[in-house]
């Protein structure tokens, strides 16, 4: 797995990233602070992001969001809320035709907490087999 650049500036990651899997340098945020966002490239075929948070302290969210800005529902999310881990899968084939090729990953502050350190996000895309529609 590759590792990304400081995500707190913008940063774009590709899809041969996303195929081979990347995690980024540790990230951190106070609830002041705007979210996080990466945008990335989903390479071709590819119908299935699975990305987890994991390490640090504090409390972090991860949205995947639309070229229109809407959030991508998360097909499976599991883990714990205190910023230890979390594992999400999202089903690309939801986000509409065309629009799975760019998209933006956004780590949030989970309300009710001051904000979180030194977090971890890592994110492959990925196929199993199945194809888009």
């Amino acid at each position: 797995m590759q590792h990304a650049a400081h995500a707190a500036a913008p940063q774009q990651l590709s899809a041969l990233q996303l195929e081979q899997g990347v995690v980024t340098l540790p990230l951190s945020a106070s609830k002041a602070d705007r979210p996080i966002q990466i945008p990335f490239e989903v390479p071709p075929g590819k119908v299935f992001l699975v990305a987890a948070l994991s390490g640090g302290t504090g409390g972090a969210i991860l949205s995947i969001q639309r070229p229109d800005g809407t959030s991508l529902a998360a097909a499976e999310r599991a883990g714990l809320d205190n910023g230890t881990y979390k594992l999400y899968a999202f089903d690309l084939r939801t986000a509409g035709p065309g629009e799975a090729s760019s998209l933006v990953a956004q780590i949030s502050v989970t309300p009710g907490t001051k904000g979180f350190r030194n977090v971890k996000l890592a994110i492959k895309a990925a196929g199993f087999g199945v194809t888009r529609e």
